[in-house]
């Protein structure tokens, strides 16, 4: 099952494919549209919610209602609220940045237990 990332910087976007590849995953960064276009109902998708020109809750929503579930929002203002409107929007977990490996495999493996990723 592919894992997406669509986040709009790329140092932020090699980030996160360096942690997933030390956890022996592989992912593919996408803008929006092709997330849009490209991602499937049994795909794991990171989405930032600081995209430039673009809204990260409008696209959880968007590919939430199109059936995917495995959603991971990624914030950087660390605000609850955040967290509140990610899970509304349909995020299954939520990641504050800095990112870290803990984070992210606990992300994962919470996918896992809810069932809703086979990652």
């Amino acid at each position: 099952m592919p894992l997406w990332i669509v986040e709009d910087s790329a140092v932020l976007a090699a980030q996160l494919c360096r942690l997933l590849a030390s956890l022996g995953k592989s992912a593919v960064q996408v803008e929006a549209a092709a997330a849009l276009a490209t991602c499937r109902a049994d795909d794991v998708v990171f989405v930032s919610l600081q995209l430039r020109g673009d809204n990260g809750f409008r696209l959880l929503r968007e590919l939430h209602a199109r059936g995917v579930r495995s959603l991971i929002a990624i914030s950087a203002s660390g605000r609850a609220s955040d967290r509140c409107w990610a899970l509304r929007a349909g995020a299954r977990q939520l990641l504050f940045r800095p990112l870290d490996l803990a984070g992210v495999e606990a992300c994962l493996a919470g996918l896992q237990l809810e069932g809703s990723g086979h990652v």
